[in-house]
């Protein structure tokens, strides 16, 4: 945003540990993190570059809006299969059938954080944090 480039190497590796206790405590942190960090970049959407904005607002969306929407929708199935809508029932079986599959399961998950981190920061915004012991 202030006319810097970023330089990445094309084969670099990766590897974060992860707090063996309190797992989910620091997941809700970090998607807190997150939620702050989309919510003060969108201030800044007027002043990105062009062919960074496309990426910027995409990213928000599935940061700020997308979980909410799963949850949304999530609901209105819920209440359509309940009141006997077969269309309903077929999708909201076929949304849990899909929690066979490792990659659906983490998205739900990912997504349970990003609502738990939102409704979180509307009472605490965690700066500082007491370190905790990773594997």
């Amino acid at each position: 945003m202030k006319g810097y480039k970023a330089i990445t190497v094309d084969n670099a590796t990766c590897r974060e540990l992860v707090p063996g206790k309190e797992y989910h405590v620091w997941r809700i942190r970090r998607a807190q993190h997150l939620i702050q960090h989309f919510t003060k970049a969108m201030k800044l959407l007027p002043k990105a570059p062009r062919e960074f904005k496309p990426i910027l607002l995409a990213e928000t969306w599935l940061h700020l809006f997308n979980p909410w929407l799963l949850l949304v929708a999530t609901v209105i199935l819920l209440y359509k299969a309940l009141t006997g809508t077969a269309i309903a029932t077929i999708v909201l079986v076929a949304g849990i059938a899909l929690f066979l599959f490792k990659p659906y399961r983490t998205w739900i998950v990912t997504q349970i954080y990003l609502i738990t981190g939102t409704i979180r920061n509307l009472w605490t915004k965690e700066i500082a944090w007491k370190k905790q012991e990773k594997s």
